[in-house]
């Protein structure tokens, strides 16, 4: 027992040292699988047949290719300009500032690429300035509003990847989320804008018609077919990102003189694999089956319900600290949810508990000095790390409060 629980313990310690050398996520991964395997004595029969057992099982495959898809897709709109012409076509639609510096980088959010927040703050920039916003705050707001929809982007890699660890159905992760979700929209604007007239900044030029509006639908209809598809009709997933790839390989971005042919929009299906992603998840994957092999799981479970700590504490501060020490969302989840799947209440309160493991984990990697878009927004407008920090932090435990409160009224009810 005490052997199994230590591997596992300097397996999680490899890895976030390992993120923090520059280490790719998913070799990280692997090592610490390897080191799992070393200190429960695994056979090399057992070794090989669990790795082909994650990287074989349908589970892995399917995700492989969601998010290979989505990665995809995200690339050609931003290659063929359509991510530009969404944004301005919101600029278009929206006069109030303040709802375009919660919108525009929501938008970006949809394209869930590593560093997102870097093509958003060179737009949120000259907004916040227009309403006397400091940097500090410019920066914060950047990071909260560009991942808050990821809280219930059921495009989102490591959504997907949480309800395929937890075996939970992502849709009643987003259900749940969703309350949470508004709560912390609304409270957001009051935390970032308090004290900006209504008035203030107003963005003149814009108008809400049918005009913008159905601009707008055109610019962004990749995502919209997607979402009709996949949500609306409950098209198997896989081939409702297929039929967004395909529309844009066709159709390209009707907004520009130059589409490029099809041949050349075709081609950019190979670049837009974000392979570093596929192997982190295909590592994660990896340990979450090498740490069930070693039975330690249910060893960890003993020592847990013996030391009388509270569940939901540690249901909170395991991915929240976690995601704050490696500033990895998908690695706060991977490490984490296997370990307390064995904890959890059987039914929907277990299915709950996993939907505020997750918020927690995404706040704490907000909140991370590791995570990639906060260091850039605070880099670019050249403001406070440690403020920016401290009202990212701020707006994150927030959240995760709100989550709490539901659960409460969710195990009551």
């Amino acid at each position: 027992m005490v052997l199994g629980l230590a591997g596992i313990a300097v397996a999680i310690s490899l890895i976030i040292w390992l993120t923090h050398r520059k280490w790719k996520l998913g070799w990280a991964m692997l090592m610490g699988s390897l080191l799992v395997a070393v200190f429960n004595r695994f056979t090399p029969p057992l070794v090989l047949g669990t790795l082909w057992g994650a990287l074989a099982s349908p589970t892995t495959l399917n995700l492989l290719f969601i998010i290979g898809a989505i990665t995809v897709l995200g690339y050609m709109l931003r290659q063929i300009g359509s991510l530009k012409a969404m944004i301005r076509d919101l600029n278009r639609l929206v006069r109030d500032v303040r709802l375009l510096m919660m919108l525009i980088p929501a938008l970006v959010a949809l394209l869930t690429i590593p560093g997102g927040a870097v093509f958003s703050v060179p737009m949120m920039e000259p907004l916040g300035l227009k309403v006397k916003m400091r940097a500090e705050s410019i920066a914060a707001a950047n990071i909260i509003f560009r991942h808050l929809a990821y809280m219930i982007f059921p495009f989102y890699s490591t959504l997907l990847l949480m309800a395929e660890i937890s075996r939970v159905d992502v849709y009643f992760l987003i259900r749940y989320n969703l309350p949470v979700f508004f709560l912390a929209v609304i409270f957001s604007y009051f935390y970032f804008f308090r004290g900006i007239p209504r008035d203030a900044g107003k963005n003149q030029e814009a108008r809400l018609n049918p005009t913008n509006a159905f601009a707008l639908l055109v610019s962004a209809f990749p995502f919209v077919l997607v979402l009709v598809l996949g949500v609306g009709f409950k098209l198997y997933f896989p081939l409702a990102l297929l039929a967004g790839i395909l529309y844009v390989i066709f159709v390209g971005n009707p907004d520009r003189e130059e589409r490029g042919t099809i041949r050349e929009r075709l081609a950019l299906v190979v670049p837009g694999i974000d392979w570093s992603l596929m192997l982190a998840i295909a590592g994660i994957m990896v340990f979450k089956d090498f740490v069930q092999a070693s039975g330690a799981l249910q060893d960890l479970s003993l020592l847990l319900l013996g030391l009388g700590i509270p569940l939901l504490l540690l249901a909170v501060l395991f991915p929240l600290l976690t995601g704050l020490i490696t500033g990895n969302n998908a690695a706060s989840l991977g490490i984490t949810v296997p370990l307390f799947l064995p904890l959890l209440p059987p039914g929907a309160l277990g299915e709950a508990y996993l939907a505020v493991m997750y918020l927690s984990g995404l706040m704490g990697y907000l909140a991370s000095p590791f995570h990639m878009c906060l260091i850039l927004s605070t880099q670019y407008l050249q403001a406070s790390l440690p403020r920016v920090i401290r009202m990212v932090l701020a707006v994150s435990l927030t959240i995760i409060g709100f989550s709490l409160v539901f659960l409460l009224f969710y195990s009551a009810g």
